[in-house]
């Protein structure tokens, strides 16, 4: 398993596919035992490193994963299957600002398109458990959301400006207790309280 996924972290890292970092998938892979996390919706499956590191470190865990490019879902199917978790992970091809499913996930893993994830956090809240955890990476978003000022182009601009507003607004929610980490490229952990 080792071999395999550092071919994959190799493969992504040449060909500069957003992958998570290593500090912070370490983490949340202890995270994710510590906390009893069963079930997960991951947001942003790339090439599927992440969900069979995941998956791998956690026995239990049981990962459905939804990616928009056909070609990196394809990817990703046949690393699950080469990792032999086709059982554990389902990876889906599809918008995921339109999918929709019935399922109830314990943790929620947002790490997609970042100007999307307000959208995505409201379509798919409602399938968290009682009590589960949003997850969201790379909440410093390569530096840009300390440093503006060293932003060039306007789309990227409007980008940091969504991205920071999301993580805003969700830690002033009264649904979710936020927690944020320096680890990685950070990490905001938004616990959902009890339904009244």
């Amino acid at each position: 398993m080792e071999e395999l996924l550092e071919k994959i972290r190799k493969e992504a890292l040449y060909e500069k596919l957003p992958i998570m970092d290593d500090d912070g998938l370490s983490f949340l892979a202890d995270f994710i035992g510590d906390q009893g996390i069963t079930s997960l919706l991951e947001v942003g499956t790339c090439i599927g490193y992440s969900a069979i590191t995941l998956a791998a470190r956690n026995p239990e865990l049981v990962i459905t994963t939804l990616e928009i490019d056909e070609q990196r879902h394809l990817r990703a199917l046949e690393n699950v299957r080469k990792a032999g978790l086709e059982g554990r992970i389902r990876c889906i091809c599809c918008d995921s600002r339109s999918w929709h499913i019935d399922d109830r996930f314990s943790a929620i893993l947002l790490d997609g398109p970042k100007a999307h994830n307000r959208q995505l956090l409201t379509r798919y809240q409602d399938n968290l458990t009682e009590e589960g955890w949003i997850i969201v990476d790379d909440v410093y978003f390569h530096g840009f959301l300390d440093n503006p000022g060293v932003i060039r182009t306007r789309r990227l601009r409007t980008l940091v400006r969504k991205f920071s507003e999301f993580q805003k607004e969700l830690e002033a929610d009264p649904l979710y207790e936020c927690t944020r980490l320096n680890i990685g490229d950070g990490l905001l952990l938004a616990k959902r309280g009890k339904r009244t």
